[in-house]
């Protein structure tokens, strides 16, 4: 081991590959010894503290586990423990009264060799305060470093806030049901506009992933789906300059009109950034948040209207030219931002399973649509509308797994 007075102090420690089978002596308080890895899942540093001082030093650093001989640190350093109860079996070996804060580079490396270790085997980051005196060594917490890539799928529900949908149109006609229809000739008009209340169906939605870790962040790109249903409800129409349409007194004319949406479909692509914040008893929380682009759709999107008269008057030219249809799916692909909030449990070296809270926000988004029949048809052919979309915000509750394919998540 090459130790040296920078600011940080590197010892690598490699991890051995033997399964324990027996030990010296049992632990107080638990079934398993010191020898089984469950052991050290569930001691606690008081408790090992406890331990050492109950056995002796010397017993403890003496202690060999399984018919290889090897020491608790070598254990615990092939499994990468939990750092505090690391840092307590280190102490062990230090002389009485030192810590591995207060202990020299030399002091380390024999606490090191009193479990039996190579001292080019183990990894330990020191950050190093130059004092005139001494210096004096800190212990980061930090066993090694996390790298690598990993994928993963997630599947949980969404619950997204009201939104609108709506549409207008540069149609000049005066129609039978407007006031503006019982003057000679009807006159011509700027055009409509017109819009709806959109209710959001809670729903379940899927998600996969792949990302890179580096240290405490993470970049992660996801491709995500999520289906809903709708309900459009009618709020009103006006001319294009919103100005109110007035109806016939006493008309017999009858509206017949129907607009509906079958689903809400957006399939999301993100780029997300996370910052995983320190392991606690396996736990890892995060915070993240993301840029991307959504790909909304509206399906089965429907618009139908025609008129009738009640008294069978004949109208030139006839009532059902005023007809108008529209079937095109409304398909757009706006801006998105997501936030996050979320935990994972560690379930072995490369598998976990969490948790995930987020928040989306897609952008308001607007297309052009043609009409499967239209009364402007006849002075143009290809007359289309204006629709748009509001932005959606959602909310989303998911199920996460995860798992490493190359690298190593060692906290």
């Amino acid at each position: 081991m090459n130790l040296s007075t920078k600011n940080t102090l590197s010892i690598t420690l490699s991890l051995a590959s033997f399964m324990m089978f027996f030990c010296p002596f049992y632990a107080k308080a638990y079934d398993q010894t010191p020898c089984d890895l469950a052991w050290w899942e569930e001691v606690t540093t008081p408790e090992l503290e406890e331990l050492i001082e109950e056995q002796g030093k010397e017993s403890f650093l003496n202690a060999r586990c399984g018919e290889e001989g090897e020491s608790y640190l070598r254990l615990l350093s092939r499994e990468n423990w939990d750092w505090e109860v690391i840092k307590t079996v280190i102490e062990a070996g230090l002389p009485e009264g030192q810590t591995l804060e207060s202990s020299s580079e030399d002091e380390i490396q024999m606490a090191l060799s009193a479990f039996g270790i190579e001292t080019e085997e183990i990894e330990i980051e020191i950050e190093v305060e130059v004092d005139e005196e001494r210096p004096m060594r800190k212990a980061s917490g930090k066993t090694s470093k996390r790298k690598g890539w990993y994928i993963g799928v997630g599947a949980g529900v969404n619950k997204s806030l009201s939104t609108g949908t709506g549409g207008s149109n540069l149609d000049t006609f005066c129609y039978p049901d407007n006031a503006c229809f019982e003057q000679s000739p009807p006159p011509s008009v700027p055009g409509y506009r017109w819009g709806y209340d959109l209710e959001v169906d809670s729903s379940t939605g899927l998600e996969l992933f792949v990302g890179k870790m580096m240290g405490n962040i993470r970049l992660e790109g996801a491709i995500g789906k999520k289906e809903s249903g709708v309900t459009q409800i009618f709020e009103g129409i006006t001319y294009l300059d919103e100005t109110p349409i007035l109806s016939r007194n006493g008309g017999t004319v009858q509206t017949h009109s129907q607009a509906s949406i079958g689903e809400l479909k957006a399939t999301t692509l993100m780029l997300n950034t996370y910052y995983d914040f320190p392991e606690w008893k396996k736990l890892t929380p995060y915070i993240g948040a993301g840029i991307g682009v959504s790909f909304v759709k509206l399906d089965d999107y429907n618009f139908d209207i025609y008129y009738s008269d009640s008294t069978d008057t004949l109208y030139d030219p006839p009532l059902s030219s005023y007809g108008a249809a529209q079937d095109q799916d409304f398909s757009e692909s706006p801006l998105s931002l997501q936030f996050h909030l979320g935990v994972d449990y560690r379930l072995g070296k490369t598998t976990s399973l969490g948790i995930k809270a987020t928040f989306s926000d897609i952008d308001d988004s607007s297309d052009d649509a043609t009409y499967r029949h239209h009364p402007m048809h006849k002075a143009e052919p290809n007359f289309t509308n204006r629709r748009y979309l509001d932005g959606i915000q959602r909310w989303s509750g998911t199920v996460i797994i995860k798992h490493l394919i190359k690298g190593k998540d060692k906290r």
